[in-house]
């Protein structure tokens, strides 16, 4: 759904679980490791251990008045989500001083306590996700230079200690839990006792060389060139004048615009008004002839009803497929063509002249047009007929293998 810009679906969700469990790509089940796990509290949200040691409990609460803050007024109106929201930076502008006069107004300001009262809040918050994370037993570490502080006291952690008596902590409705209180220092036993059998400990052997790692996500636009021959070269009405263009990306945009447009109309394709439009939006209706780009066009689209009657096109269509070697590709083809015998692949292009492609670029258009070619065939299951780069403005269309 990144890929295709839209919002994600339950369905979706499914089905994306779905492929992680067959090609064995899902990293989110924690291992059955005997080893230490050393993190932040907020990193152990969802996890579980059979001991968890919680620790800096006794550390100031982090004031959040002097720093980025975002503030509702009041329900998201959804016609306007902006209503009522507000992002301010206080930065403390009184440098490494920590008390001063004017600071301790604002602080006890109702802009200051709903600050202060704000990061009590998460800060209790996180308490209960570093408490929840164990499963048989929870260690409260403190030290002893500073054992109480305002972190454990937003539940009034010090209280329930002072209060604990023999094997059990009491937490009221009759309710307690088993409960043990040590000082360790200098020759302190275990603390825990005995816990499974003994065992010698291990480690792992350092890698001495550094495997190099596939990039996990790739554009089939910047995937890597093929061997790739032209087949076949079709004359499409006629080479338009760009020699007054001097960004050809922004008359590729425009090319493409165009071209979407007209394949997907359902009334008469697009007019030359609306082609006028797009190159004005795009700062090109100095250097490009709105007739010309029109005309051609509307050539492309001749020649793509003729040659694949009656078939289905589907225009910026979007595509995400995992290969062999587990690299995701995502993208956008131009112009699939869903035929009687396969799909028809092509890519639209605003070069000159095939001259060019043969000698500079036809090894790297076939590297993208491979990749599409793959990720569709393997996300359908039915077979490629042919690829294309179809090339308005040089007034042909190519029809190329790779591979």
């Amino acid at each position: 759904m990144r890929t295709g810009h839209g919002p994600a679906t339950l369905s979706g969700f499914v089905l994306w679980l779905g492929e992680l469990g067959e090609y064995e790509q899902d990293e989110l089940p924690e291992p059955s490791i005997d080893a230490v796990r050393v993190m932040t509290h907020h990193a152990a949200k969802g996890l579980e251990w059979p001991i968890v040691v919680a620790w800096d409990l006794a550390k100031d609460i982090r004031e959040r008045l002097w720093s980025v803050q975002a503030e509702s007024t009041g329900p998201i109106d959804v016609a306007n989500p902006l209503d009522g929201r507000f992002i301010h930076y206080w930065p403390w502008p009184f440098g490494a001083r920590k008390k001063v006069e004017v600071a301790d107004r604002i602080a006890a300001s109702p802009k200051g306590l709903a600050s202060r009262k704000a990061a009590e809040d998460e800060d209790r918050r996180l308490l209960y996700v570093s408490f929840t994370r164990a499963r048989d037993v929870l260690v409260l570490a403190r030290t002893g230079k500073k054992p109480v502080g305002e972190w454990m006291e937003t539940v009034g952690l010090s209280k329930w200690l002072e209060h604990a008596s023999g094997d059990n902590l009491a937490l009221g409705n009759g309710l307690s839990v088993s409960f043990r209180q040590s000082v360790l220092g200098e020759g302190a036993g275990p603390l825990l006792g005995q816990i499974g059998a003994a065992r010698d400990l291990v480690w792992f052997e350092g890698a001495s060389t550094r495997t190099q790692k596939l990039p996990l996500r790739v554009s089939p636009s910047s995937a890597k060139a093929v061997d790739a021959v032209i087949v076949e070269t079709v004359e499409i009405g006629e080479a338009m004048n760009t020699a007054k263009v001097k960004d050809r990306a922004r008359l590729g945009d425009a090319v493409h615009a165009c071209l979407a447009a007209h394949v997907n109309s359902k009334s008469g394709g697009i007019n030359l008004e609306s082609v006028t439009t797009t190159l004005k939006q795009l700062g090109l209706e100095e250097s490009v002839e709105a007739r010309q780009l029109h005309r051609q066009v509307i050539a492309v689209g001749k020649w793509v009803r003729e040659s694949w009657k009656g078939a289905d096109c589907l225009v910026e269509t979007p595509v995400q497929e995992v290969t062999g070697d587990g690299q995701i590709v995502g993208g956008r083809m131009d112009l699939v063509i869903h035929a009687a015998d396969g799909w028809v692949l092509m890519d639209h292009k605003s070069t000159l002249a095939t001259k060019g492609i043969a000698e500079g670029n036809l090894a790297g258009y076939g590297g993208q047009l491979a990749a599409y070619s793959e990720a569709l065939v393997r996300a359908t299951g039915k077979p490629l007929q042919s690829a294309w780069i179809v090339m308005p403005v040089a007034g042909k269309a190519v029809r190329i293998m790779a591979g």
